[in-house]
């Protein structure tokens, strides 16, 4: 799964954000991605569990972040909204977003 073999490739720079991690951890994986300083380079999100209420853009211009969706969302408001995730007011880098499939 995409999952386990990013898991496995990046270890303890890669945190999981979907409705099977509990919702203290999940707020924790927010925190540790938008620190610089913590280690944590991959936000693992599942789409309807990301798609709202999460902030994940540049606020320092350290690290420009880049989106990868590996599925084309049925609607485009769902894309919309998960770009959005990374793409915002007041970022310090461009963001990139791809769809590779």
């Amino acid at each position: 799964s995409p999952i386990q073999t990013l898991v496995e490739a990046f270890g303890n720079k890669v945190v999981l954000f979907n409705g099977q991690v509990p919702k203290k951890d999940r707020n924790e994986a927010k925190k540790k991605f938008n620190d610089d300083n913590s280690g944590v380079d991959i936000f693992l999100v599942q789409m309807d569990a990301g798609k709202e209420g999460i902030s994940l853009h540049d606020r320092t211009g350290k690290y420009q972040r880049a989106l990868m969706n590996l599925g084309l969302p049925y609607k485009p408001t769902d894309a919309i909204q998960i770009e959005g995730r990374i793409y915002r007011t007041g970022q310090k880098s461009n963001a990139v977003i791809e769809y590779p499939i």
